[in-house]
């Protein structure tokens, strides 16, 4: 699921929340993406990500975190070179490519 439809009144796009998940594979290492709306030590959500979680079977492999102007990517010293490599380039890849529910592409 890259986005959901997007709500058609005020108020339901106010309470409404762009979840996105995906995989990206490199080298054979499926690499799971998925996006985080909270933020750290607080009850507030964002209805649009303010980073993602990078996993490699369900274990956290790294994140990136939006909540800055300078985006940060964080990569554990823990897993093998070729998790590495893999999460660091899925995390490249979403930091140039954009984001499908953002566009007006196919619509009326």
């Amino acid at each position: 699921v890259l986005g959901q439809p997007k709500p058609r009144n005020f108020r339901a796009r106010l309470a409404a929340r762009s979840d996105r998940v995906g995989e990206a594979v490199v080298d054979g290492v499926r690499v799971g993406i998925r996006s985080s709306h909270e933020y750290a030590g607080s009850r507030l959500t964002s209805p649009t990500p303010v980073g993602y979680m990078l996993e490699v079977d369900t274990r956290a492999v790294g994140a990136i975190e939006l909540t800055d102007v300078d985006p940060v990517f964080y990569l554990p010293p823990e897993p093998d070179v070729e998790t590495r490599t893999a999460a660091l380039l899925a995390a490249l890849s979403l930091s140039v490519l954009r984001d499908p529910a953002e566009s007006d592409l196919g619509e009326d």
